[in-house]
């Protein structure tokens, strides 16, 4: 359910936009394969078949879009890089749909590579005007059409983390009206002054503050409430998502067996394995080579800039916790001075931390103190992609306080993850971290890791908590 029909003439204009960008890609095509390649007249085929199939080409489009999921109101503000994903697996799909429509229509034979460039085209056309279309929604946001009044329930630090990924996000087009108090005892100063009631005033608050959507972020909340509430905003009209704290994380995908017909339940193994475990372990070889040979003139620059910065060697050397909670010694360029935790030591990294050298300060702004780490992910210690390894220290510490925390260790540790990407970089949340690197475990793909490292690129380099 969503309230939101203030979307609807967005989502028209995208159905409107994709027929015209399908039409004009299609007759491009056509025009490309047969005169641009100059075929010789007499072996031009006549356009008429071509202009006839057009009306199998737009509905086969159209619907191969739908069913990817790009008409529906809840992914109208998806990020770019999913969006641009599910218009290349709509666009293929729709193409080897539509060649083999044409393979068993005999009367006239249709050029294939006059298909391979409509596709190329129409990813490429749709793919802008997509974007186009979502500049178009954000103005429209920003000047009050399609706001959605919301209210989030709780107030620790989930709902805090919430309230900042939506305030990020201007696109979601949400306006957080306030909180609901669910008497947490971490309850912080940040939200006292917008805590519009309890948990029993939510019908009259959603009536009251003509809420359009609740989102609970609180494990405080009994199971009876939240289904209670999940009811009333059925009758309310209103819009309701629950954010997943680490017990529902991890118990959400189990394995249920049998021995000799007793049932077992464990948790369910991650697609990390076999096959899967095979190409991980070439994507990463192949690009950390890749990378290291790209960046071999900058790796030599910041090593001269180290020597020349502080007495020192040039790698730092520390020892953390990899796969299956085995040790290994971890290499990044040294950014802090020698002995820089003898008085302190194990602590975080610190915004404007004194133990910093100049160039130090400089590399870890652009996360280039982390390249070293191509040679742990050459030596099979570590992965591109993957939670990020901390020292034994910290695992003592949090091993017992955080649930889930060691199944973080079931996979090769990784030099950025769906949790940095995700701004839980530095001294952030360790709970939080941990729900993303299980979500990130037990979702594995290719494509989750090429997403990754795509907005690694765009974020994490330049990200505040990169210190």
């Amino acid at each position: 359910m969503v309230k939101n029909p203030k979307q609807s003439p967005f989502i028209i204009l995208s159905v409107i936009s994709d027929t015209l960008m399908t039409v004009v890609s299609f007759l491009l095509a056509y025009y490309i394969r047969f005169y641009i390649h100059k075929v010789p007249l007499e072996y031009i085929p006549t356009f008429q078949p071509y202009l006839k199939l057009l009306i199998i080409v737009i509905p086969v489009w159209l619907i191969s879009l739908a069913y990817h999921g790009l008409y529906k109101q809840r992914n109208s503000f998806i990020s770019p890089i999913d969006k641009v994903y599910l218009i290349f697996k709509a666009v293929l799909f729709a193409t080897l749909v539509l060649m083999a429509i044409t393979f068993l229509y005999r009367q006239f034979s249709y050029s294939r590579l006059t298909f391979v460039y409509a596709s190329g085209l129409n990813f490429l056309c749709i793919a802008l005007m997509s974007m186009a279309i979502r500049k178009i929604q954000i103005t429209a946001i920003k000047r009050g059409f399609g706001i959605r009044n919301v209210i989030i329930v709780g107030t620790d630090e989930t709902a805090k983390a919430i309230t900042s990924k939506i305030q990020k996000h201007i696109a979601l087009g949400y306006k957080i009206i306030g909180y609901i108090s669910d008497k947490s005892r971490h309850q912080n100063l940040w939200c006292r002054d917008k805590v519009l009631g309890n948990i029993s005033e939510i019908p009259e608050i959603a009536k009251e503050k003509n809420i359009d959507k609740i989102i609970f972020a609180s494990s405080n909340v009994s199971n009876k409430d939240t289904l209670d509430i999940i009811l009333k905003c059925a009758e309310l009209n209103v819009d309701f998502t629950i954010v997943p704290g680490l017990y529902e994380i991890v118990t959400s995908k189990v394995n249920v067996d049998d021995i000799d017909g007793i049932p077992v339940i464990g948790l369910k193994e991650s697609p990390l394995q076999g096959i899967n475990l095979f190409l991980k372990r070439a994507f990463d070889l192949t690009l950390s080579a890749v990378l290291t040979i790209i960046l071999s003139p900058l790796l030599l620059a910041l090593s001269i800039a180290i020597k020349l910065n502080s007495k020192g060697p040039i790698l730092y050397k520390q020892e953390r916790i990899g796969q299956d909670n085995k040790i290994f010694t971890m290499y990044k360029f040294r950014s802090m001075y020698m002995d820089a935790e003898e008085h302190t030591g194990p602590v975080w990294a610190q915004e404007k931390d004194p133990r910093r050298t100049k160039v130090g300060s400089f590399m870890r702004k652009m996360s280039f103190d982390e390249l070293p780490q191509l040679l742990n992910i050459i030596l099979g210690n570590m992965s591109l992609i993957g939670p990020r390894p901390e020292r034994q220290f910290f695992v003592e510490q949090f091993k017992n306080d955080i649930l889930g925390y060691m199944s973080r260790h079931r996979i090769k540790p990784g030099i950025t993850g769906w949790a940095q990407v995700n701004g839980l970089r530095g001294n952030t949340s360790i709970a939080e971290r941990t729900k993303y690197d299980l979500y990130y475990i037990e979702n594995w793909s290719i494509a989750f890791d090429l997403k990754i490292l795509v907005r690694t690129i765009l974020e994490v380099c330049f990200h505040k908590h990169a210190y």
